[in-house]
């Protein structure tokens, strides 16, 4: 019965020294986050600016395809933190709307998912203008998935 008594007691008191270490990572992993969307951000920017600068340029494809994965990962993250209360996120219904560009909707319990929007447009633009890039096939993959 002693050791039991000096077990729990030794537990209770390690307990708040392993919840505050696990504390820091948490921080630290919000603050990587923070730091990444700054950076796909500015990439997103970046690479519209290119495609509106140079639109007949060699590289369009390859700009498009990466643009397209950029704002994949955007509608993705956006999407999980309004699940998770953070911010509200643009979603799109998964009726006719969600397969017209551009299109959002409220909320809907069950039709709720990303807004990938600008990515399919992306996507579709890379598919019908340039059959011959050489990653086409992720390319026309990548776009069923986001229907």
């Amino acid at each position: 019965m002693m050791r039991a008594l000096r077990f729990l007691t030794a537990a209770m008191i390690a307990a708040p020294v392993v919840v505050s270490a696990q504390a820091t990572p948490v921080r630290w992993v919000t603050a990587a986050r923070v730091a990444d969307d700054a950076a796909r951000d500015s990439a997103i920017a970046k690479l519209e600016g290119f495609l509106q600068e140079y639109p007949t340029s060699n590289l369009r494809p390859n700009a498009l395809f990466q643009l397209g994965e950029l704002l994949v990962r955007r509608a993705d993250e956006e999407f999980a933190q309004s699940q998770r209360g953070s911010t509200p996120a643009a979603t799109t219904d998964t009726g006719a709307a969600a397969r017209t560009p551009g299109s959002t909707a409220t909320a809907r319990e069950g039709q709720i998912r990303p807004n990938y929007a600008p990515a399919i447009a992306r996507y579709e633009e890379l598919v019908k203008n340039y059959p011959n890039f050489d990653r086409i096939d992720a390319a026309a993959y990548t776009l069923g998935t986001l229907y």
